[in-house]
């Protein structure tokens, strides 16, 4: 079923488009015929709206009256803004290689393409159909119909037999690929063929010295363990120390040093609090190095945690700066991730270098 796209100006040619739209769709039925007043739906985007119209219809019968190329929009002609729907309309058929017909109204005369947007200088080229809207109207009415009709009839059977060449083609490179298919397919059996015994002597021939290698490889690997497992044991008992020292020291240091000044910041109870999770993961630091295999992630999230969540309350305690405030929950996080890691990794697995941390 053909269809048809009437493009139009309201303030140029409503009138003689809204009688050409009635004969058009006598004749071709209303459901091939879109003119936006009656088609396009309420709250749809005007432009997708009409350039999908456009690329789906046949022929786009471009209505041309006395003031169509000179109609403004405050000072500058409307068809100069990209925005224009006509324009929109015009730019999309020519794009898609549409039938485009231009319809010129009365005594309105064809625009020349200096005239035009570069996009729409093809449109100057195009051979154009009259329409009067005097008495002549249903003349050139039914004359434009009968050209229509053997202009979409020759579009059609151009697009069937391109279709039908195009599905032909299709079924011959098909029938092209099955064939290559299967001279590469027995190619390449023959290939595996001759790869498989190949590979199975091969095989034979380094199984033995794989073995040989695998039992080399697992005495260092078992040696290597032993060793990082003694110098994980080692760093996470030096951290250990030097965060109970740490602590210690702070603890005393706050109650001495700086209590006038915590309770004049009215922080002593952050200090303390700080004091009190510094101390209890320097303990669990201490558990850690005493299991048979350190758990890497839990040692590093649980340091990361002391230095953020700790340290920055120690640092608002005594700075009295609340911003510090929004990092902690940064060390909290951390400290959680320690004891899920401890959680989620119960087992000892192949230890990793701390030091390398």
């Amino acid at each position: 079923m053909a269809r048809l796209f009437i493009s139009y100006r309201r303030n140029d040619s409503i009138g003689i488009t809204g009688r050409i739209y009635d004969r058009l769709q006598t004749h071709f039925g209303q459901a091939s015929v879109f003119m936006d007043v009656d088609s396009v739906p309420l709250g749809v985007d005007f432009r997708r709206y009409l350039t999908e119209a456009v690329s789906r219809c046949d022929a786009l019968l471009a209505i041309i009256g006395d003031q169509w190329i000179e109609v403004r929009q405050q000072s500058a002609r409307r068809l100069d803004d990209p925005g224009d729907f006509v324009r929109i309309e015009i730019e999309a058929a020519l794009t898609h290689n549409l039938l485009v017909i231009p319809v010129l109204i009365g005594r309105a005369a064809m625009p020349r393409a200096d005239k035009l947007p570069p996009s729409l200088a093809g449109l100057a080229y195009r051979n154009a159909a009259h329409v009067d809207p005097g008495r002549d109207f249903h003349a050139h009415m039914n004359r434009l119909i009968r050209d229509l009709d053997s202009l979409l009839k020759e579009a059609a059977e151009a697009t069937r037999r391109r279709i039908e060449e195009e599905r032909r083609s299709r079924e011959e490179a098909e029938a092209a690929r099955r064939r290559a298919e299967k001279e590469q397919q027995q190619r390449e059996q023959a290939a595996a063929e001759r790869r498989h015994a190949e590979e199975e002597q091969r095989k034979r021939e380094e199984t033995e010295s794989i073995r040989r290698r695998a039992e080399e490889e697992q005495q260092q690997k078992t040696q290597a363990k032993a060793k990082i497992e003694v110098k994980q044991k080692r760093w996470c008992l030096y951290l250990a120390g030097v965060s109970g020292f740490l602590v210690i020291a702070l603890a005393l240091f706050g109650t001495i040093g700086l209590r006038s000044i915590l309770q004049a910041n009215s922080t002593l109870g952050v200090w303390e609090k700080a004091i009190f999770y510094h101390a209890f993961h320097t303990i669990a630091l201490l558990i850690l190095a005493m299991r048979p295999t350190v758990v890497r992630g839990a040692v590093l999230s649980f340091i990361g945690g002391i230095l953020l969540f700790s340290g920055c309350l120690y640092l608002l305690a005594v700075t009295n700066m609340r911003w510090l405030g929004a990092l902690t929950p940064l060390g909290a996080m951390s400290l959680l991730a320690g004891w899920a890691w401890l959680f989620f990794t119960p087992g000892s697995s192949a230890p990793k270098d701390l030091s390398q941390a």
